[in-house]
């Protein structure tokens, strides 16, 4: 998508074509989401923090990777079904 003459580059694209970001971080994000109403949820760019952010005991093996679908204009994933519990939201 072209840019308008004068207009930002938006979050992901300045992420994106940063060479000091590409040199310190990894080009993934993380989300964590909290069912505990006194621990908010968390979005990390450019990596993740398994040690604060899971269970004791987690390992890089519990860690669920979702490819990002082909998609440049904003981040989305290719799924088959949304669950929530045994509860099918979407498929």
């Amino acid at each position: 998508m072209a840019m308008a003459k004068g207009e930002v580059p938006g979050f992901i694209a300045q992420m994106k074509s940063s060479v000091k970001f590409k040199e310190n971080y990894a080009g993934q994000f993380s989300i964590y989401l909290s069912n505990d109403i006194n621990e908010k949820g968390k979005v990390i760019f450019g990596g993740y923090n398994i040690e604060k952010y899971a269970k004791k005991g987690s390992s890089e093996k519990d860690i669920f990777w979702a490819n990002q679908a082909r998609n440049e204009e904003y981040w989305a994933i290719n799924n088959k079904q949304v669950n929530m519990g045994d509860k099918i939201l979407a498929s």
